[in-house]
């Protein structure tokens, strides 16, 4: 756990650079809360006991902001602040996902995707494999918008 961070919470920000469609993000997410039942869990009290409640899917919403500040590393150092912000957010685990998401904007071509996630739902290397399908998502909705069959005129398309 990160100092001052949630003991309760699996936050990973991810360094986005390159051209990125915000929209075919938000799908790949939206699909990626569909898939995996555990995303649209909640942990409810139901007869003096806690149980896991598997919602249905419903629409999953990105959240995007502009970090501010003059300089790079102004909007770097704001990008910091609000992922330990979004970190430190309580996840009522009785009403809502276990799972969040928020896109900053640093400059043009320039991001950072923060994702957290209940830690009764991940841990390690299961929050590892839920970015590997959410990335094999993007790229596949990004191929099928641009028309493409594979090889290398499919390769701008993708961030780094």
């Amino acid at each position: 756990m990160q100092e001052g961070g949630d003991p309760w919470h699996v936050t990973p920000a991810l360094r986005l650079s390159g051209v990125l469609d915000i929209e075919v993000l938000s799908r790949s997410l939206d699909t990626l809360v569909q898939r995996h039942d555990s995303l649209r869990a909640r942990i409810v009290l139901i007869g003096g006991e806690m149980r896991q409640v598997i919602d249905e899917p419903s629409q999953f919403r990105l959240r995007a902001v502009r970090c501010q500040g003059v300089s790079m590393r102004d909007r770097e150092n704001d990008a910091r602040l609000r992922i330990r912000e979004f970190h430190l957010t309580p996840i009522h685990i009785a009403v809502g996902l276990l799972f969040d998401a928020v896109l900053m904007e640093l400059a043009e071509q320039e991001y950072v995707l923060a994702i957290t996630v209940h830690h009764s739902i991940t841990d390690g290397i299961s929050i590892a494999q839920t970015v590997a399908d959410l990335w094999s998502l993007y790229g596949d909705l990004i191929r099928d918008q641009a028309g493409c069959s594979g090889g290398r005129d499919c390769d701008s398309v993708f961030i780094r």
